[in-house]
């Protein structure tokens, strides 16, 4: 069994070592409280997203759940979603099952899409 403090350290060493890839930026970005974020789905693609640092607000199906750093969350193909920062910046770490195709199983519901991949 593992405990969430164990999941969540095993997270934040994984997002180190993203941070040093070259596709890493596939895998986590940082919202700003001015960021558009759209309503996004993923038909095929469950999702694992770990709240690296930050606060903010996630609507899953519409329904409203704040998080915060340590906060794991796990969405099911399906799912609408849709993240805001209410802090100066969320960092979000995501893993998708199955990760292959995951650049084309996202789909924009409402609003428009941000620099994802920008280069801080």
């Amino acid at each position: 069994m593992i405990k969430n403090n164990e999941l969540a350290k095993f997270f934040q060493h994984s997002y180190k070592l993203m941070q040093n890839y070259k596709h890493g930026r596939r895998y986590y970005h940082t919202l700003m409280k001015e960021d558009n974020s759209p309503v996004v789905i993923r038909d095929h693609t469950d999702q694992i997203t770990y709240v690296v640092e930050g606060s903010g607000t996630v609507y899953l199906n519409g329904k409203e759940q704040n998080i915060n750093a340590g906060n794991i969350l796990l969405i099911e193909s399906g799912t609408t979603i849709r993240f805001v920062a209410n802090s100066e910046g969320l960092t979000l770490f995501h893993i998708h099952i199955p990760d292959t195709g995951r650049e084309d199983d996202r789909r924009i519901l409402e609003g428009k899409d941000f620099n994802r991949y920008m280069i801080e």
